[in-house]
Formats: C-alpha cells, structure tokens, sequence
C-alpha cells in the first residue's frame, strides 16, 4: 500500500490495516493465543509490563538493606573498639604480672649464684690458710736471712765459745781424784799395789 506524505510516495507493508491504527493490538501471530480481545481482559492486564511503580519500592527495599547493613557495619565496629579495649586492659594486666615475674627469676638466679659461692667458699678457706702458712714460712726464712747477714759482718774473734761438755758421773766415781794422788805420794806409799796400778792407768811410773 501507497500514500502521499510530505510530497513523496510512501510504502507500508500490507498488513490488511488502515492508516493510523495500532499494529500490536491487531497484528498478532496466528496460533499465539492471544487476540485484542483477550488483552482487554483482567487477567491479560496481569500479564502486561507493571508500572515503574514497584521499581521505586524495590530501591526502598535496597536503601532499608543498606541501612540495616550500615547498622551492622556500625555494631561489628563499636565490638571491634570494644575487643582493642579489653586487649590494651590485657595487656596491662599481663604487664603488671610479668613485672614480678621477671623479678622473681631475677631474684632465683641470684640465689642460684649464690649457691654456687658458697661451694667454693671451703677453696677459698684453703687457699687462705695455705697463705697464711706461706707467710709464716717466709717469717721464718727472712728471720734466717737476717741471722746469717748478721753473722757475716761480725769480726773473726767475737765468734762465742761453747763450753766442753763435762764428763758424765760415773767416770768421775772411778777417777781417783788428783789431791788424793798428791796425798799419796807425800806419805811416801808409793810402793802400794794401789798407787802403781793408779799410776800405770794414768801414765805415771814408779819412783827409784
């Protein structure tokens, strides 16, 4: 079909309809089911696209969503704070113990140490008393010492004497004593056996 428009001819499929007319309310597939007349009808209405009404109700739902998740954002936050708090607590309670902690191990290594001196104390007691037996001894060394400097700048003829050792008792009471043999010999009894044999122990001979 042909008709003038704005000084040339126009062409339109034929399809049977007058100028003007709605295409989609008359041109529908054959076997389709569905006619103008049917789509007049509640139920055809149903069907058709809805309005952009309910559009604007489901951005409604979506804004109460994230509101409902700002909420929760905002909730799992103020938890958050909440859990750094009671760490920086924690971790003040944990210092407070772990001060007398390190205390504690400072003072049981001390004593440890201290255990450790005190094994070695008799050692030590030893040691000391071998000292003091060394300065004893060298005492008595440089005493020596001194001694025999002093003897060496002395003169030859200050040397002392020591006295004869005297003869024991027992040879003295066998001895005849010399006034005896002097008296003896002025009485003139120097024949006696007595006074020879004194005189031969003694080396004395017999008067001619």
């Amino acid at each position: 079909m042909s008709f003038p428009s704005g000084g040339s001819l126009s062409t339109l499929p034929d399809t049977g309809n007058a100028h003007g007319t709605d295409v989609s309310l008359e041109y529908v597939p054959r076997g389709s089911g569905d006619s103008p007349a049917r789509r007049a009808t509640p139920e055809a209405a149903a069907v058709l696209p809805q309005s952009p009404l309910p559009r604007s109700g489901a951005v409604a739902e979506l804004s109460q969503s994230l509101s409902q998740l700002r909420l929760l954002v905002q909730d799992v936050d103020q938890r958050v704070y909440r859990c750094c708090d009671d760490l920086d607590s924690l971790h003040q309670r944990l210092d407070w113990v772990q001060v007398p902690r390190e205390r504690w191990d400072r003072i049981h290594g001390l004593d440890d140490r201290a255990a450790a001196l005190e094994r070695w104390v008799p050692y030590w007691q030893d040691s000391v008393r071998r000292d003091e037996e060394t300065q004893r001894t060298l005492a008595v060394l440089r005493g020596q010492i001194d001694l025999l400097a002093r003897l060496r700048e002395a003169p030859p003829g200050h040397h002392p004497v020591t006295a004869p050792v005297g003869p024991p008792a027992a040879s003295s009471a066998l001895r005849p004593s010399a006034s005896a043999t002097l008296s003896t010999v002025a009485d003139g009894d120097l024949g006696s056996p007595k006074l020879t044999r004194a005189g031969s122990r003694y080396g004395l001979s017999k008067p001619t």
